[in-house]
């Protein structure tokens, strides 16, 4: 017995109070449940936060996931602009064409007139099939 006390007993004052033990021991399940069951000691007691989850890796994924996304950015660029093109086409153009014919104030004749408007109409129609063949080898499910 001499060496279980040796081995085993301490020499330090245990400097708990005794009246605390007492409240300790008289406490109702529900109130132990609702100091040991916090938000805090909670995520400290979960291993799948402490031990899968890094701060690091959640920012790594994070950003990784939000850059997968430019490439559907740029595709909506490009097939906009693809849609856009006749419309470009006609008005930006056409209205170019129709400044130097107005610029022009020497005598034009009037089936040079009717040749820039014919040009314009057919230049639009090029443009038109221009953007549905760009665009039908995108989206064959739509045409």
């Amino acid at each position: 017995m001499g060496c279980l006390v040796q081995r085993y007993g301490t020499t330090k004052p245990v400097s708990r109070s005794v009246g605390s033990d007492k409240k300790e021991v008289y406490k109702y399940y529900s109130d132990r449940l609702r100091e040991d069951i916090g938000p805090i000691k909670l995520m400290r007691s979960l291993p799948a936060l402490n031990h899968y989850v890094s701060l690091l890796d959640m920012t790594k994924f994070t950003i990784k996931y939000i850059l997968s996304y430019r490439f559907f950015f740029i595709y909506m660029a490009r097939t906009t602009f693809q849609a856009v093109r006749p419309l470009m086409a006609f008005c930006v153009f056409g209205e170019l064409m129709k400044l130097i014919l107005a610029t022009m104030t020497s005598g034009v004749f009037a089936f040079f007139f009717s040749f820039v408007l014919a040009f314009e109409v057919l230049y639009f129609f090029l443009q038109c099939y221009i953007s549905y063949t760009f665009l039908t080898m995108f989206f064959d499910v739509m045409f």
